[in-house]
């Protein structure tokens, strides 16, 4: 059963991937930009992944030839027994972590809207932390604070990936990140 399931997790990941790969090369070019072009990372980052998927789900399609499949077919269906006998504890795992992990992504989204990205995104990290269980200032402040801002200076100061303005608080990055870009050569 796992080499079946690994497998459409892969065919899955491999159609996103491909869905990414496309949209690479839609991003465009800063005309008056040297050094880096805005889609070379994500090219990169996209091309190792389809190797990588491609990868997997070769592995997984001859892993799950091996397997005998009369066996498999029993555990689906005692599976599917189970699932519907214990839709108590799947409404309880809805309420208790889909629901405020949609309410998390929500949430971001609209204070993306607000406040751009960096403040929302420490702050929906940290809630998706202690979520999950993770305590303590060094979890839900420290961690979620340095995280987000390496990723901001590396995504959106060096590489120039581009964030729709706050409508409450808005600030450009150029001249944020410009003069470490030029000493950079990005």
């Amino acid at each position: 059963m796992s080499a079946r399931n690994n497998f459409i997790s892969g065919l899955v990941m491999l159609v996103v991937t491909l869905v990414f790969f496309i949209q690479v090369f839609r991003i465009e070019e800063d005309p008056f930009g040297h050094g880096m072009d805005p889609d070379t990372f994500p090219l990169s980052v996209c091309i190792t992944l389809l190797a990588l998927t491609v990868g997997f789900v070769i592995s997984s399609f001859f892993v799950m030839r091996k397997e005998n499949s009369e066996p498999m077919q029993l555990e689906a269906l005692t599976v599917l027994g189970r699932q519907i006998a214990n839709l108590p504890h799947e409404l309880n795992l809805f309420v208790g972590w889909v629901l405020p992990m949609s309410m998390i992504a929500f949430a971001y989204l609209g204070l993306m809207n607000l406040f751009q990205y960096l403040i929302p995104s420490i702050l929906c990290l940290s809630a998706t932390l202690a979520l999950f269980g993770n305590r303590g200032v060094k979890w839900l402040v420290i961690i979620p604070t340095v995280s987000m801002t390496i990723y901001y200076i590396i995504f959106f100061g060096i590489l120039r990936l581009s964030e729709p303005r706050g409508a409450l608080w808005e600030y450009d990055n150029f001249y944020i990140f410009g003069t470490l870009r030029k000493l950079m050569g990005v």
